[in-house]
Order: structure tokens, then sequence, then C-alpha cells
């Protein structure tokens, strides 16, 4: 969820607070996609858009959303049954222009 976020979980909200966020998000992504005839969610930095849950291992190691790549059947690219893949980075290494240790996961329903 996107509550699991590092700069989300800084904020300390309180658990309703932090459902009440998850459903706006997920409304709005809902609209986003309706609106908009459900385009692919290819992201450059920003916060990646999940699957399933936030990867822990982004949170342990304060990682950022490099870019996501969603499924596109208009680009024949499937990633699981439907998912995203993800590449991470450390904020240090960006600001050097450093790609070297780039962190990857993907995510499928």
């Amino acid at each position: 969820t996107h509550t699991q976020e590092p700069v989300v979980v800084k904020l300390g909200w309180r658990r309703d607070v932090k459902d009440k966020y998850n459903d706006m998000v997920s409304a709005y992504n809902g609209a986003r996609g309706h609106q908009l005839g459900n385009p692919a969610r290819n992201l450059l930095l920003g916060y990646a858009d999940y699957e399933q849950t936030f990867e822990q291992q982004v949170a342990a190691q304060n990682l950022q959303l490099l870019f996501q790549i969603a499924s596109d059947d208009n680009a024949a690219m499937c990633w699981g049954d439907g998912g995203y893949i993800y590449f991470w980075i450390a904020p240090q290494d960006l600001a050097s222009k450093n790609f070297d240790a780039i962190y990857t996961d993907y995510q499928c329903g």
C-alpha cells in the first residue's frame, strides 16, 4: 500500500488516516484510468504504483523510484500476469549519475 512509502511513514498518520489515504489513491487511480482509457502507467521518478505491497528492501536501503514500466498490450510487454517492473536507486547515486547499483523488482496480480 502507499502508506508504506518511507515519506508517508514519516508523517506518523493514525491507522484511520492511512486507510483514507489508500482509499483516495485507489479512487484517483481508478478515475484516471477510466478517463484516459487505461493507458500504461509508466513512471519516471516519483512514487511507484504497487500491484501488491511496498517492497521492504526499498525502504531498508532508502531507495527511490528511478522508473516503473507497466505491462502494455499495445507494446507487447507483460510482466507476470499484467504487473509492473520497478527500478530503484539510492538518492546519492542518482545525484552523482551512478547507475551501477540499480535494484529491480516486479509485481503482478
